[in-house]
């Protein structure tokens, strides 16, 4: 819509006009005088000639008014500012990277004019369109058909403007050839917006809105008077994200961390983006830390980062600790080992936590689900006051979640970053996570994070009744090995006690040292079936090991070496879960009391099979060791007092013709403690499978057994058994019994 002014004068000045453009014409005036008829013939030849040589948009009269389509009667100034384009082409902005636009201006009027151009923000203040540069270009085909570009502006959009000079002119001094893209005889204007190359990642994912605003005049005036125009392109801008984290979660069938060919990605897996919520410094020694509430329905990461000094030669971490030199770390301190694995870990709510196996950073993660209380961190130490240094705990929120897509990928945005972010998965039931090693990512600042991929492997699910350690012979004898090294030919027997066999790859085993994988490929105890383990093969030589018996090389030493005067041993599965833990001799980690102490070439073994409370009185010394065998060990003993008889009972007792047995104890008599002695045998049939031995009566009786006194005091008692086929000799046991008669 063109804008024009109607001016009326009674009197026409010199001043109200251009004096370049007004004229006024003499001979007009001069004819006026010569018709002197009248007066009125004299006033209207006057106003005609006014009218001659005023210019043609001003016609002067006393009002104002909008004109549709900048049309008048006798002329019009018609601006037209047109584009190819709908937008900037192409609309999501990266650093570095140029959208371009085209755009004509032509005249659909009857009026030359002069125009200008400028932009207008829609929001002034955005951060994004306060960044953008621009890049204008003017151009037009000569008559040759050649192109010409001219640079008329190159700093930031919201700085744009191009003012009015010769080139600006409609119609212009040019000779022009048609222009392809508008199909005029005109020139146009080529727009290039850029977002610099060290834009703030908090420009990404933003929007830009302006418009470019064409101004069209007469001439003689200004923008305002007379005949004038405008026309407006709008535009905007929008950016995509370069700050973000990217990767792929897959199947990791090998655990090698590398997504191969032949492993498939996983789709629908959450992925977590967690924001810090809170950092606590855990002095070693030994003041508690208490976080703010936590939220149930919210989930946390907590990280525990660094090391202390326990001693003046010890080292620990959340979990692990070392002696100097400081080269391993193990989950019991040395020559602290009879205060328990627990010892010097970083506490969580009162109690130990699963950090995780060893990480040589000294940092761990555990994640926190439907927790409202706060947490509470400590070092446990009995001797706190002489520790220095800190764990440094941080507590994450998750701030955003995701689920890979059909291609197992994920992505978040990381354009707003302003604190640390941690990149986490959630873990799902029969998985098993090979990578990354720490667990998680962590992220400090915004830029482009590319594989970060998360690998996991799927662990057939087991319906894992119950896998003991069922004998261990850690002593060993001149007869068995020991001449080439005792440590060498120790060996630990396994029994699977349900109905189907257990795969053991990727199982543990560790004492009070380091964890040994039992075996990297699939090894099976048969259902029933037992596993005996070793450091080398030359072991099963020294024993008669039934073929049907899963016989596996460590390639090393179990754990550290078992040690004759006590240890530990610590089974778990693939998924790192314990499955079954004992100790013995000095080492009261696992048991308190723990399993007793053997002599050399002796070993300990459950009895009955596989019977297992969690008690040391589940052990029983075997002076004959029988790995794989364990002919005796189904056998189930009872024992029980009636009338001051010891009744022992055996149910599951095939296998073994006759039984030797001798039982021992001693009483306290006028002051002295007396040994006393019960022997005898017992025969049966082969698979019969029940037996009880004859009453056997604590006290002293007349000859003819009329006359019996029990005995008082007793302590001491132990019942030794000798299982037999034939002359063969199938195995023996101790058992340890508490009288409780007194």
């Amino acid at each position: 819509m063109t804008k024009h002014k109607h001016y009326f004068y009674k009197r026409v000045r010199y001043t109200d006009l251009d004096s370049t453009k007004v004229k006024l014409d003499l001979s007009c005036f001069n004819f006026a005088r010569v018709l002197k008829n009248t007066l009125a013939r004299t006033l209207l030849l006057l106003f005609l000639c006014l009218l001659t040589v005023l210019p043609l948009s001003s016609a002067l009269f006393n009002d104002s008014e909008n004109s549709n389509e900048n049309k008048l009667n006798s002329s019009s100034l018609d601006l037209e500012f047109k584009s190819k384009f709908a937008n900037f082409i192409p609309q999501n902005l990266t650093p570095g990277s140029v959208a371009t636009q085209s755009a004509l201006i032509a005249n659909v009027g009857k009026l030359p004019f002069q125009y200008s151009q400028e932009v207008k923000l829609a929001t002034p203040d955005a951060a994004l369109c306060q960044a953008l540069k621009l890049k204008v270009n003017y151009n037009w085909y000569d008559n040759l058909g050649v192109l010409h570009q001219m640079l008329k502006y190159n700093n930031l959009l919201k700085d744009f403007s191009i003012i009015s000079d010769t080139d600006t002119m409609i119609p212009s001094s040019k000779t022009y050839y048609s222009n392809s893209d508008y199909g005029e005889r005109q020139h146009w204007y080529q727009y290039e917006l850029e977002l610099p190359k060290d834009a703030n990642p908090a420009l990404g994912n933003q929007i830009c809105g302006f418009e470019i605003i064409a101004k069209a005049w007469m001439p003689q005036f200004t923008y305002g008077q007379a005949f004038y125009d405008s026309e407006t392109l709008n535009a905007q801008i929008t950016t995509s994200s370069w700050a973000k984290v990217s990767g792929i979660k897959f199947h990791d069938k090998n655990s090698n961390g590398v997504k191969n060919d032949d492993e498939e990605v996983l789709a629908d897996w959450k992925i977590y983006e967690a924001k810090e919520l809170q950092k606590l410094t855990v002095k070693a020694t030994g003041e508690a830390q208490t976080s703010s509430d936590l939220q149930a329905d919210k989930i946390y990461l907590v990280r525990a980062k660094g090391y202390y000094q326990a001693d003046s030669n010890l080292r620990a971490d959340a979990k692990y600790a070392s002696k100097s030199p400081y080269a391993d770390w193990a989950d019991t301190v040395p020559d602290f080992e009879g205060l328990g694995i627990q010892h010097l870990e970083l506490f969580m709510n009162g109690s130990a936590q699963n950090w995780g196996t060893y990480n040589s950073d000294h940092e761990y993660w555990l994640t926190i689900k439907n927790m409202t209380n706060p947490l509470t961190f400590y070092i446990n130490d009995i001797y706190p006051t002489n520790n220095t240094g800190q764990i440094e705990v941080t507590i994450f929120e998750v701030e955003k979640e995701t689920t890979t897509n059909s291609e197992g990928k994920y992505e978040f945005d990381l354009s707003n970053l302003t604190e640390e972010r941690v990149i986490a998965e959630e873990m799902k039931t029969d998985w098993v996570q090979t990578f990354p090693v720490k667990g998680v990512y962590p992220i400090t600042t915004p830029a482009i994070y590319e594989n970060y991929n998360f690998g996991n492997r799927y662990v057939e699910p087991q319906n894992i009744g119950k896998i003991v350690i069922n004998e261990v012979y850690y002593d060993v004898d001149d007869d068995h090995g020991k001449e080439t090294s005792s440590q060498n030919d120790e060996w630990i027997e396994l029994y699977n006690p349900n109905d189907f066999a257990i795969n053991l790859k990727n199982w543990t085993i560790q004492d009070n040292g380091p964890s040994h994988t039992i075996s990297n490929s699939n090894r099976y105890i048969a259902a029933h079936g037992f596993a005996v383990i070793a450091k080398a093969a030359q072991t099963w030589t020294y024993w008669t090991i039934p073929d049907g018996v899963e016989k596996i090389q460590l390639g090393d030493q179990i754990g550290n070496g078992l040690a004759n005067d006590g240890d530990r041993l610590i089974l778990k599965n693939a998924n790192g879960g314990l499955v079954d833990q004992i100790s013995w001799g000095t080492d009261r980690t696992i048991h308190n009391p723990s399993i007793s102490d053997v002599a050399e070439g002796h070993s300990i073994a459950r009895s009955p099979l596989g019977f297992d409370t969690d008690q040391a009185s589940d052990w029983v010394n075997l002076t004959t060791p029988n790995p794989g065998t364990n002919p005796h060990s189904h056998i189930q003993v009872s024992v029980s007092e009636e009338d001051n008889n010891l009744i022992v009972g055996f149910s599951n007792a095939y296998g073994f013709d006759s039984l030797e047995y001798t039982l021992t104890y001693s009483h306290l008599y006028v002051g002295t403690y007396i040994e006393e002695a019960i022997q005898g045998e017992k025969s049966k049939a082969l698979d019969q499978d029940t037996l009880t031995l004859p009453p056997m009566y604590l006290g002293t009786c007349s000859s003819n057994g009329i006359v019996c006194t029990p005995h008082y005091n007793i302590k001491d008692l132990k019942i030794n058994l000798i299982y037999n086929q034939g002359e063969n000799i199938l195995g023996e046991s101790v058992i340890n019994y508490n009288w409780q008669s007194q």
